[in-house]
């Protein structure tokens, strides 16, 4: 991590921040290329020189890093500044120092559209192709990384060409040779220069764009409703996805609502996001488990005659007809048939795979899981007569409604170990 401005404290305050403040009515604009943290320092450097942030200012960062939003500054960065301005404009946070919104908020994620007062750049960054064009005449150019002593290769010889500056048009301001000025002609108020400068329209155009405080906040609204995405997951477990999987379509989809959502409108951003979630992970079992493409009604009536299949199995106690699931979910028996055809294609199973022996395959036996579960509904029909009532009474009310065993041992006046031997003892009937 390279070393923060926020270390050239003196150097911001003397020579850096006093031609901005003079800048005048216009808001003094600001081009941070190379790191974003070179933003936030000058924007920190404004704000105590003017004793509150600068009206409007615009610092703008070149690099948008994937992880800006935990854009911080280390113990050591921010010694240089007095205690009641790092109070001021910053807060501690986990063993470091963050932006407080009046600061976020004027440092916007992108390049600028028009003439700027300042461009600090860092050594190894190279300069964006007509860069220093869109510094107005008058401005300052400020090189963040100090040159070395020695000259050696690392040092930044910024100045020459293959990066846009020239000696002619740049003007050393500051001894060690870190802040030039751009020469500037010899009439002409800064608002005109600034007209001529601009491309079409920029004047009358605001520049639109994320601030960090926006980013910021994203961040924020993402880490505090991680379980919630969890949890929402975990609803859709035990259907033939890995948790894993539904984990990361869930979180993606409240990466997208912290992005679109807008506190403005006065909605709470847990029942936003719970919205987007549920219709991401719907969408992904529609879209991305199918090993067919199936049309989306039909893969919607099936799913929709599965859980009417198992709500009448329960209700009627024995496998409904089609005609009983169709007659429930107000369709033809036709609709209900083809949905089930369709729902084997749902994973393709191969016919045939590689064996541990060169090049020899063996067949693999497809299997029905719906006959499976008739044949064991079946099975258990001619078993559960050889259960006593009390033993009967101990499944229905461990496996179906889903009681303890010191409740069932409440209700029948025994204690609970009493009840768990009677449940092991049906089961193995059961088994047998």
């Amino acid at each position: 991590m390279s070393p923060s401005l926020l270390r050239d404290w003196e150097l911001l305050q003397d020579h850096v921040v006093p031609p901005l403040l003079e800048v005048g009515a216009a808001p003094p604009r600001v081009w941070a290329i190379g790191d974003p943290t070179d933003a936030v320092a000058i924007s920190v450097a404004l704000a105590e020189a003017g004793g509150a942030p600068v009206a409007r200012l615009r610092s703008f960062t070149h690099e948008i890093p994937s992880d800006l939003a935990r854009l911080s500054f280390r113990t050591g960065d921010v010694r240089c500044l007095p205690v009641a301005s790092r109070t001021a404009w910053l807060h501690r946070r986990e063993h470091r120092w963050i932006p407080k919104p009046a600061i976020a908020e004027q440092v916007m994620l992108g390049a600028p559209s028009a003439p700027v007062d300042l461009i600090a750049l860092r050594a190894g960054r190279g300069m964006e192709e007509g860069a220093i064009d869109r510094l107005r005449d008058g401005g300052h150019l400020l090189l963040v990384d100090p040159p070395r002593p020695d000259g050696g290769p690392e040092s930044p010889p910024l100045l020459g060409e293959g990066v846009g500056i020239s000696p002619e048009r740049m003007l050393a301001v500051e001894g060690e040779g870190r802040l030039y000025r751009k020469l500037e002609p010899t009439s002409g108020s800064r608002k005109e220069l600034a007209k001529k400068d601009a491309p079409p329209g920029a004047e009358e155009v605001e520049d639109e764009t994320m601030t960090l405080a926006d980013r910021q906040l994203q961040e924020d609204l993402v880490l505090d409703h991680l379980e919630l995405a969890k949890a929402l997951a975990r609803r859709f477990a035990n259907r033939g996805q890995p948790i894993e999987d539904l984990e990361q379509v869930s979180y993606l989809a409240l990466l997208k609502a912290a992005r679109r959502f807008d506190p403005e409108r006065g909605n709470a951003f847990a029942a936003y996001a719970t919205a987007n979630i549920l219709g991401e992970l719907k969408r992904y079992f529609r879209d991305k488990t199918w090993a067919m493409r199936i049309p989306r009604p039909l893969q919607e009536l099936h799913l929709a005659a599965r859980e009417a299949r198992n709500h009448l199995s329960q209700t009627l106690g024995i496998s409904p007809t089609v005609a009983q699931v169709a007659a429930h979910l107000g369709v033809g028996e036709e609709d209900v048939l083809e949905s089930m055809e369709a729902g084997r294609n749902y994973r393709a199973e191969a016919l045939e795979v590689a064996g541990h022996e060169e090049g020899r395959t063996r067949e693999v036996p497809v299997t029905d899981a719906s006959l499976d579960q008739v044949l064991d509904r079946e099975r258990l029909r001619a078993a559960l007569p050889r259960l006593d009532r009390t033993e009967r009474i101990i499944l229905n009310g461990v496996y179906f409604d889903g009681r303890t065993q010191q409740e069932l041992a409440e209700e029948l006046g025994v204690s609970q170990m009493q009840v768990s031997r009677l449940h092991a003892r049906a089961c193995a009937k059961l088994r047998s």
